[in-house]
């Protein structure tokens, strides 16, 4: 099963908040609206038992002035792990075996997700 997000994942430390007089930790608004944005893509997609997961980023990696970007594709994968476990796409990701990130340098941001069964 293969498909195309066009944009990018938040990154993981964009989902949660901390309400620091209650000590609790909430979802945010970046992270409730990456989700309704990622539902189109995912809906009726499926599948089940251990998996093998591919994530491919693709984005600028210079800055106009020409100053390397710095982004942790660990913080992507996360988000995006999660939402597809939200979704139902894959059961649990306790279940992936095997997990591939790659990144390339693009003008247009986008995420291409290949998941295939282990089995």
């Amino acid at each position: 099963m293969k498909f195309e997000l066009p944009f990018l994942p938040i990154s993981v430390n964009q989902c949660f908040y901390t309400d620091f007089k209650s000590r609790t930790r909430h979802i945010s608004a970046d992270y409730r609206r990456f989700k309704k944005d990622c539902a189109p893509f995912m809906a009726g997609k499926r599948i089940s038992g251990e998996i093998a997961i591919e994530y491919n980023f693709f984005y600028p990696f210079y800055f106009k002035n020409g100053n390397r970007r710095k982004i942790d594709m660990l913080n992507f994968e996360k988000s995006l792990t999660d939402t597809l476990v939200y979704f139902g796409v894959i059961d649990d990701d306790s279940l992936i075996r095997k997990m591939t990130l790659e990144n390339y340098d693009s003008e247009n941001k986008e995420t291409v997700v290949e998941i295939k069964s282990m089995v």
